[in-house]
Parts: C-alpha cells; structure tokens; sequence
C-alpha cells in the first residue's frame, strides 16, 4: 500500500466534510439538501456518501430531507 497516497485520500476526505461542516453551520436550522451540498462544493455524487458517514460519526442527521449538524 502506498503510504502517500492514504494520506493523500484522508486528508481530501477530512477537508470535504470541513467544507461540508462549514456550509451546513452556514445554512443554520434550515439545513440544506443533497443537491444543494454538492452544488454549493461544485461537486456530485459524494456529498451523500459523506453525509452518511457524518451521520455514522453523529455529526449530522437528516429531518424530511434536508441535513443539518447534529445538537447534543
């Protein structure tokens, strides 16, 4: 395995979900949707998968269809 290139995807994978982070801190209590996300990071077909392992780390959750952070 290539040491570099680990390093490389874990640190594009912790800047997307900052960014991610950032926009949905942003939005406020609204939250945003799916397409909303990717269009704000100019990307698609990630956001949702980094979304759902946000929501496996209890970062974010979903309420009829928009995400927001998650508030303890």
């Amino acid at each position: 395995m290539n040491s570099e290139a680990y390093e490389l995807a874990q640190t594009a994978v912790a800047e997307l979900k900052a960014a991610i982070h950032q926009i949905l801190n942003e939005a406020g209590d609204r939250g945003l949707t799916v397409e909303e996300i990717a269009g704000a990071l100019g990307i698609t077909g990630m956001p949702k998968a980094l979304l759902k392992l946000m929501q496996t780390e209890e970062v974010v959750e979903t309420k009829d269809g928009f995400w927001i952070l998650k508030i303890y």
